[in-house]
């Protein structure tokens, strides 16, 4: 719960620290662009997860 909670406070932080700098007019593209950038990141890590899993296959944890 704690970490959901800190994960949507800092989130909300990094799109008003976006919006300042570019002021009420852009606030769309500033939105939007941090949108984009956390979405890529997201698919690339999937992708190269994926990747890993694949060229080294599933091993169970040592006991």
């Amino acid at each position: 719960m704690l970490l959901g909670l800190n994960r949507g406070l800092t989130w909300s932080m990094t799109v008003n620290m976006k919006i300042g700098p570019v002021g009420p007019a852009r606030r769309g593209l500033a939105t939007g662009l941090n949108e984009a950038a956390g979405y890529t990141a997201v698919g690339t890590t999937a992708l190269l997860t994926g990747y890993l899993a694949t060229a080294y296959g599933l091993r169970p944890i040592p006991s």
